[in-house]
């Protein structure tokens, strides 16, 4: 199951990361002081719902395989590419690669997950380690499995990064289960799956990570939902006891958000969408079909829950959208010519008079 998800990730990556990597930087992610300056509609463009403009490498991005986008509190946008990390004023990047002689720099240049905590901080998870960056000193902090000091993750593939609001850091890998970093005591505490043990983590593959509003800890992995008991220290796990019992999803789960009615909305990997009611016990599943409404795909790659209350979906053949009616749009299709951008690069939207942000933005410093 683990290597057919994979493949899937890797294959939809490759065809269409870059164009939804800029969706969610120019529309999902931006602060609402930014989004609300923009141009509108672009320069000589149609009056489509959404314009893309492309940004690759040509303009300095490190790689054009982008896989987490983030936007920090000043205003910068991070990309967490296969071959370095980038940050961007919306004209010029900043580009961290690893250096082996720099003991402070990065220390791998594959970046699959970002995460900006409370103090400012920006933590790095890599396909072989943990970073935390300094945004005073410029320095680089290293976590990994081999740590003498303090105690070690159990793997170095990080998978998801989520601040929890006592300000620990939820640290998900692919193959060693979850941990939790203590800053207090600068230390990790690790959870694996025990075949034993019926209240530990179900997978050790762990693929998203929520704190809903009732400070409630929700883990996503490829083998269902668990929900972390602080007082007793142990997982529970939503799982349904026989094939007939529909109200929990014991699915491949790809991707999970908090939505703003403290529900939890879960992809999955060939099984659908899934809206789950945790204080119900209960969820809903919507299933791709012929009809004009539907998803597009059961199988789902990310989401994101914007101000607008809508919930973005972005699937291994395009892009869909659910509203607040309840109803999906299919906004962009894989194989449709209309995913391809405006056929400009970044640099000509520029010389066409557009630019982002927008000047007298005070939300992106230069």
């Amino acid at each position: 199951m683990e290597n057919d998800l994979e493949k899937r990730r890797t294959l939809s990556r490759n065809k269409q990361l870059t164009v939804i990597a800029c969706v969610f930087m120019l529309f999902g992610m931006l602060a609402p002081s930014v989004y609300a300056a923009l141009p509108a509609p672009f320069p000589d463009f149609p009056q489509n719902p959404l314009q893309f403009a492309l940004i690759t490498t040509e303009d300095g991005l490190s790689n054009d395989t982008v896989q987490a986008i983030m936007q920090t509190k000043d205003g910068f946008l991070w990309f967490g590419t296969r071959d370095g990390l980038n940050r961007y004023n919306g004209y010029d990047f900043e580009v961290f690669n690893a250096d082996p002689e720099a003991l402070d720099s990065i220390q791998n240049n594959e970046i699959q997950v970002l995460l900006e905590d409370s103090i400012g901080g920006i933590w790095i998870g890599t396909s072989d380690g943990l970073d935390w960056y300094s945004r005073e000193t410029g320095a680089f902090i290293h976590y990994s499995s081999e740590d003498d000091i303090i105690t070690p993750l159990l793997s170095d593939d990080i998978t998801a990064l989520m601040e929890d609001t006592a300000g620990n850091i939820w640290v998900g890998t692919r193959d060693g289960g979850v941990s939790i970093f203590f800053p207090d005591a600068a230390n990790f505490e690790n959870f694996r799956h025990n075949r034993f043990n019926f209240h530990s983590i179900s997978s050790n593959y762990i693929t998203a990570i929520v704190e809903d509003r009732m400070g409630r800890i929700w883990v996503a992995t490829d083998n269902g939902l668990n929900l972390y008991d602080a007082n007793r220290e142990r997982f529970d796990h939503f799982l349904p006891e026989d094939e007939d019992s529909p109200n929990y999803p014991n699915d491949s789960i790809t991707s999970m958000v908090l939505a703003s009615d403290n529900t939890l909305w879960l992809g999955t990997d060939g099984m659908g969408l899934v809206h789950f009611y945790p204080d119900e016990a209960y969820i809903e599943r919507y299933w791709a079909d012929d009809s004009e409404n539907a998803i597009s795909s059961n199988v789902i790659l990310s989401l994101l829950w914007n101000q607008d209350k809508e919930l973005w979906i972005g699937l291994d053949n395009g892009l869909d959208r659910f509203d607040p009616d309840y109803e999906f749009d299919t906004l962009y299709d894989l194989y449709d010519d209309i995913l391809k951008p405006s056929g400009m690069t970044f640099k000509e939207l520029q010389e066409k008079g557009w630019s982002y942000p927008p000047e007298g933005s005070s939300s992106c410093p230069y």
